[in-house]
């Protein structure tokens, strides 16, 4: 055997080859990487943006519920001296701009308002067993639930609109034949550091009270 034309049918890479080898592997791994962190900021923004959704959909449903099964208290959510009369101030000191004030048909008020933290908190005072006296304490934790906050879900309200149809009682009136209707206007979003995650929930809803009192 010529080992001379053994030598001469041997073949390998040049360095030019080499490069563009390296060169095409290098860009793929970029690509793949930047596909992969692409794919992981959405999935983290799609399952943030359902936690959101999910926690602003129950305290939808919760304030739905009681409406539903309550009478109105106050007509005028956003009189701010009746719900600085009734519930007081913030835990800031600051009064309530908006509240929505219900009365059970067992006798208890309760309340839904928003605080200076952007926080929604559900009220259910502490009272005796006639509901004459309630303690509408915010320090005390048997009287309110936090429903969204940043401290609970991370979770912040942007804007809480009750709109109650009609404005002014309808019961007392003979002529006026008007079952009362609230329609809530909920905006919720992500407390979110970083570009992605900002997400928010624009939910809305229109509930009547089943409470008859003609």
């Amino acid at each position: 055997m010529n080992i001379d034309k053994i030598k001469q049918n041997k073949t390998g890479f040049t360095l030019v080859e080499v490069l563009v080898a390296v060169s095409i592997f290098a860009m793929l791994a970029i690509l793949l990487s930047v596909i992969y962190v692409a794919f992981t900021k959405m999935q983290t923004r799609t399952q943030i943006s359902q936690q959101v959704l999910n926690d602003s959909q129950f305290t939808l449903e919760t304030m739905t519920r009681e409406i539903r099964n309550s009478e109105i208290f106050e007509y005028d959510p956003y009189n701010s001296s009746t719900c600085v009369d009734v519930l007081g101030t913030d835990p800031s000191g600051n009064p309530y701009v908006n509240c929505l004030l219900l009365l059970r048909e067992d006798g208890q008020m309760i309340a839904f308002t928003t605080t200076t933290e952007e926080a929604l908190i559900y009220i259910t005072p502490v009272c005796n067993s006639d509901y004459s006296v309630c303690d509408w304490a915010l320090d005390d934790y048997e009287s309110y639930t936090e429903l969204l906050s940043l401290s609970v879900n991370n979770t912040k309200v942007e804007d809480l609109y009750f709109y109650i149809n009609p404005s002014e009682n309808p019961f007392p009136s003979i002529l006026v034949n008007e079952q009362p209707v609230v329609t809530i206007r909920l905006k919720t979003a992500f407390d979110a550091t970083r570009s992605n995650e900002q997400v928010s929930h624009l939910l809305q809803t229109t509930i009547a009270s089943r409470i008859y009192k003609r």
